[in-house]
């Protein structure tokens, strides 16, 4: 059972950064042209030694890039300067790791980011992606699940947890991760995608609601509430189930107040 990793590209606006250069190469990396944007990112750097907007980009396009020795020759030296650097830079020399199928050192490189920023939420993430690869589902779970607590209104870290329990067979856990992960509505596919794997999981409301009232604070939250059923029937609706969309056209005020309630906990 595979986790895909995911790299997101620094959240930098494309006018902040006070070197034109910069803003072309982000354009150029965009429209896939990664040798321009390599050479702009590199001047950026000749000119602002160790700038930390440069120094991502410049590493996240020799990933795409495939320059793999490269990237990591990089993030070491900026690591070891002495300058700040963003702690996104341990997951991308741990998917340049992983890419050249040396997964322990990824998996070493993300515990080093994890020692300077432990609550870091993308680097859990790859982290469990990285140990569920080569099915050590228990630290891998461990791994999402700090992903979770970390950033409960993202869905990956969900996903991840639900993935790695189902790999057990612990299906009541995989339920719980998955419903967590659809009433997020972050990413509509992510979203939608957990939604069916509860539908698939639990095969009726009614088990539904019966798994979910024993899966912890959240679910009994719910249930001391009067949200669980509204909650049920929300994710067999997103799961695209035609009758639990029409029971929640039905019932708008109950599932106006669960949703109410939900957007609470995120």
């Amino acid at each position: 059972m595979s986790i895909a990793a995911v790299v997101v590209a620094l959240p930098l606006l494309l006018g902040v950064h006070p070197d034109p250069r910069f803003r072309a190469g982000v354009v150029l990396h965009d429209s896939g042209k990664l040798k321009e944007a390599i050479g702009l990112f590199r001047a950026v750097l000749k000119d602002r030694p160790h700038d930390p907007a440069a120094v991502y980009e410049l590493s996240f396009s020799l990933l795409a890039a495939r320059q793999f020795d490269a990237a990591i020759a990089l993030i070491d030296e900026e690591l070891k300067s002495g300058f700040t650097q963003t702690p996104r830079l341990y997951a991308l020399q741990a998917n340049a790791y992983d890419a050249r199928g040396e997964h322990d050192a990824a998996e070493a490189t993300l515990r080093k980011g994890l020692q300077v920023d432990p609550n870091n939420p993308e680097l859990s993430y790859n982290l469990g992606v990285n140990l569920g690869s080569r099915e050590r589902w228990p630290e891998a779970i461990a791994a999402f699940q700090a992903c979770a607590d970390a950033e409960p209104g993202n869905p990956s870290g969900w996903w991840g947890l639900g993935r790695s329990y189902e790999a057990q067979r612990e299906n009541g856990s995989a339920l719980a991760a998955y419903a967590r992960a659809a009433l997020t509505n972050a990413e509509k596919e992510r979203v939608k995608a957990a939604a069916k794997r509860v539908v698939a999981l639990s095969q009726s409301t009614e088990s539904l609601i019966r798994s979910l009232s024993e899966q912890g604070p959240y679910f009994a939250d719910a249930r001391e509430k009067g949200h669980l059923e509204a909650l049920a029937y929300e994710l067999y609706r997103l799961g695209g189930d035609a009758s639990a969309e029409l029971w929640c056209a039905e019932h708008a005020e109950k599932v106006k107040a669960f949703r109410a309630w939900a957007s609470r906990r995120l």
